[in-house]
């Protein structure tokens, strides 16, 4: 239906009088995935019965466009967080899975190891979440290669002027450790990479939730 489904059949529903029109004029300016979902709905409304009346599914059809339109400028909101200044938006980009391996990259492994297909999508998501307005990326020593990549990232796009170090909230955490000299060992290892980006904005102990563990 869109750019992307030029050569897929069009769903009968699109082809109801009162809708063929409307859904023609959206091809124009909703994603694939905006459309898949926009007649998925029509089909839906149709089944039910609930838009029996004349004009029902045009209605319909048309504030569910609407929608989809409006959903492009939505920026998502912010809160202050906790008695700091920051202003955190609601919904942060976790760095739990979008990285390449889990093995621990001081094994060595250079950005140059870093597989580009991965680290391409990575960049990708970055960009997604800064244009919706979550500008919050949160990371870990624990979660393998993500440290090492969403520095990367985010200083490349710094480096060619595509966002502001002040863009984006960096967070990252690092376990804690038996005594201060490994923790700090750790720390150092977290810092080698974060230090390309000046400093961290926000900092946390990783699964500090025993007893036995805030005793350290």
């Amino acid at each position: 239906m869109g750019s992307g489904a030029s050569s897929l059949e069009r769903p009968a529903i699109a082809n109801e009088p009162e809708l063929k029109d409307l859904v023609g004029k959206a091809t124009e300016s909703l994603s694939d995935d905006q459309l898949f979902k926009l007649v998925r709905q029509m089909n839906w409304h149709k089944r039910s019965g609930l838009c029996t009346h004349e004009g029902g599914l045009s209605e319909v059809c048309s504030g569910l466009i609407k929608l989809c339109s409006d959903v492009k400028t939505t920026k998502v909101p912010t809160k202050r967080f906790g008695r700091t200044e920051i202003q955190m938006p609601i919904v942060t980009c976790g760095g739990m899975r979008l990285q390449q391996t889990w093995m621990p990259d001081n094994l060595p492994i250079s950005p140059k190891k870093i597989n580009a297909t991965c680290q391409n999508n990575l960049v990708e998501c970055v960009r997604m979440s800064l244009s919706l307005g979550i500008n919050h990326f949160e990371t870990a020593r624990f979660y393998g290669t993500s440290e090492l990549q969403f520095v990367d990232a985010i200083s490349s796009m710094i480096a060619s002027g595509e966002i502001k170090r002040e863009d984006v909230i960096i967070q990252t955490k690092v376990t804690p450790a038996a005594t201060n000299e490994e923790f700090r060992k750790t720390f150092e290892l977290s810092w080698r990479h974060m230090s390309k980006l000046g400093y961290i904005d926000l900092f946390s102990f990783h699964g500090a939730s025993t007893e036995g563990t805030f005793k350290r």
